[in-house]
């Protein structure tokens, strides 16, 4: 799981940036704001997260029974 909210907050953090390059630190607020959500929901996967549910090929049994 770890590797791949890294990969997220990167990209999340990269657009927020460029899209106020004069204001780093309003991206990175608004970086944090869109970010937070997202990881206190990953937090709450259980079974080893996202990375065990791809792994084990439960996708679409995690997919449907959490959305």
């Amino acid at each position: 799981m770890g590797t791949a909210m890294a990969i997220v907050g990167a990209f999340v953090l990269a657009a927020e940036t460029a899209a106020t390059p004069d204001d780093p630190a309003g991206a990175q607020q608004r970086h944090q704001d869109k970010i937070s959500p997202l990881l206190d929901t990953a937090e709450q996967i259980p079974g080893g997260g996202m990375a065990m549910k791809i792994f084990f090929g439960h996708t679409e049994e995690f997919v449907l029974a959490t959305y």
